[in-house]
């Protein structure tokens, strides 16, 4: 089971602006908790773009994620092995994408089944002051089902309760969040799913100062299936001088084969 692994509460936004402009650069520090262990990270935004350095999400320790709105893409970069991945958004309503479970040996990719994504926003209406911002109560349910014959054959279940701000010049596409269980399902070698993401209700999301997400592998009733809780709150917001270097690919850097290179 393998989901877009992004930095959880910093993507989940809706609508684009334009990138390149100066004036509206945040840095932001923020920690949080899964199954027992901290992590902190550090985030950095520039017009339309976010750099987000972590200590070490779910083993993804030593790898900067950058999400560029304006071009649809996320750039993952190993600074040890000085190689970069390009990650195309998947999220656009109603759209559908493939994704591969695993590299076949023969390097060919057997046709898998459909895992259908979707994401219900609600507003809350609460509102307060964070950062000397006003924030938004925002409550979201996502839900991945997988078709009998998916390459991924278990479903799965995210509840959000977060708050949320507006960032001026930056907004992203909602992606979904990386999958803590990946671990826990072998994928079928060389198997490709079809993906397809749909979007409801009318609650806007933004940037998350701070949320709750909890994980659970199965639908909705599956009570004895496991879970898992994450939190994320904000340490520090500021302005910020930043370069546009820190948002883009470093010069020097190689393409990898592969997203799994970079870890």
């Amino acid at each position: 089971m393998k989901l877009v692994k992004n930095v959880i509460g910093s993507v989940m936004v809706l609508g684009f602006a334009a990138a390149g402009i100066c004036g509206q650069t945040y840095k932001i520090k923020q920690s949080s908790s899964m199954a027992g262990r901290n992590f902190s990270s550090t985030i950095y935004v520039k017009g339309s773009r976010q750099r987000t350095e972590s200590s070490g999400m779910m083993g993804s320790g030593g790898i900067t994620d950058i999400e560029q709105c304006d071009l649809k893409r996320t750039i993952k970069i190993s600074d040890a092995k000085k190689l970069y991945f390009v990650e195309p958004f998947q999220t656009d309503l109603g759209s559908s994408a493939s994704t591969t479970a695993a590299t076949a040996p023969t390097g060919k990719a057997t046709k898998g089944g459909t895992i259908t994504i979707t994401n219900s926003v609600t507003d809350t209406g609460e509102r307060k002051q964070l950062f000397g911002m006003t924030a938004r109560r925002v409550k979201t349910v996502m839900t991945m089902k997988s078709s009998p014959d998916a390459c991924d054959e278990n479903d799965m279940q995210i509840e959000t309760d977060g708050w949320y701000i507006d960032l001026p010049q930056f907004s992203c596409p909602a992606q979904a969040p990386a999958n803590p269980f990946a671990a826990m399902n072998e994928p079928k070698r060389g198997c490709t799913d079809r993906m397809v993401y749909k979007n409801t209700g009318t609650g806007k999301l933004g940037f998350a100062l701070s949320l709750t997400q909890k994980f659970k592998i199965g639908g909705e009733g599956d009570d004895d299936m496991p879970s898992m809780t994450q939190t994320i709150e904000t340490l520090e917001f500021s302005k910020a001088t930043l370069l546009d270097a820190l948002f883009d690919i470093p010069v020097g850097y190689k393409a990898a084969s592969s997203a799994s290179e970079i870890n």
